[in-house]
């Protein structure tokens, strides 16, 4: 990026922070969430024009390895089943399938799932783990304290409507010494000038996962508490700086 082109992103960010402020920049989510049907309709229908091709081969590829950074995670003395819990998942869980000498039990959730059939059956494309339709908010209605060895969220949180909620309903789910792995674009409702469902911000520190809406900034660490070590690393993937949190639950 030249200095002109980062200057000019720059004072663009600055702007999009002061009229969020200033009480502009506001979107309700429900009236948002056609947009994201829209996309995945269009993603799904034509992935290389769309989306990405190289994404949808995984997600659809039934001999893909579970992701190298979520099998780091699995301690030795785990059992021989691994249950993950993937929050926000879209028609298409990114996890993979397999893991030799594991058994791996996936269960993706989306609010949006009953509309990701749809689109799934107009293109006569068959998930290989379908998506269940219960919102980030209410998973602990769903599922018994302690039931997963990790819960996973990729891109999904920062379009949630309470995404510190949705957190800590997670940490509920996961098992003593288990794990949330969160993977999200750095900043994206500044980024995207608050539009559609891009109503949140993370970033972080080393020990500290931080999510604001542009007016008030909240902090993982301190929603969760004690039991829970919060460590946060940088990546960057897709033309964009990512935040990764793993967060443990230690009692």
């Amino acid at each position: 990026m030249s200095l002109l082109s980062a200057i000019r992103h720059s004072l663009s960010r600055t702007k999009a922070k002061l009229l969020r402020r200033c009480g502009l920049f506001r979107t309700d989510w429900e009236t948002s969430l056609p947009e994201e049907v829209n996309f995945w309709a269009k993603a799904l229908a034509d992935p290389a024009r769309n989306w990405n091709l190289q994404e949808f081969t995984k997600r659809t590829d039934p001999e893909l390895s579970l992701q190298q950074e979520l099998r780091d995670l699995v301690g030795e003395d785990w059992g021989p089943v691994v249950r993950i819990l993937d929050v926000g998942a879209g028609p298409l869980t990114r996890l993979g399938k397999v893991w030799k000498g594991k058994m791996l039990d996936i269960v993706p959730t989306d609010p949006l799932a009953p509309e990701y059939d749809r689109i799934l059956n107009e293109i006569d494309l068959q998930p290989l783990v379908r998506t269940i339709a219960i919102q980030g908010e209410q998973l602990t209605k769903h599922f018994s304290p302690g039931a997963f060895d990790i819960a996973y969220a990729s891109n999904s949180l920062d379009h949630t409507r309470d995404p510190l909620e949705v957190i800590r309903q997670m940490a509920a789910l996961v098992k003593v010494g288990g794990y949330l792995y969160l993977w999200h674009f750095v900043n994206c409702g500044i980024g995207e000038r608050y539009s559609g469902l891009h109503q949140w911000n993370f970033d972080g520190s080393p020990n500290d996962l931080l999510i604001d809406d542009g007016r008030e900034r909240f902090s993982a660490q301190q929603s969760l508490g004690a039991n829970y070590e919060v460590r946060c690393k940088y990546e960057h993937a897709f033309g964009h700086d990512v935040i990764v949190a793993i967060i443990r639950r230690l009692a």
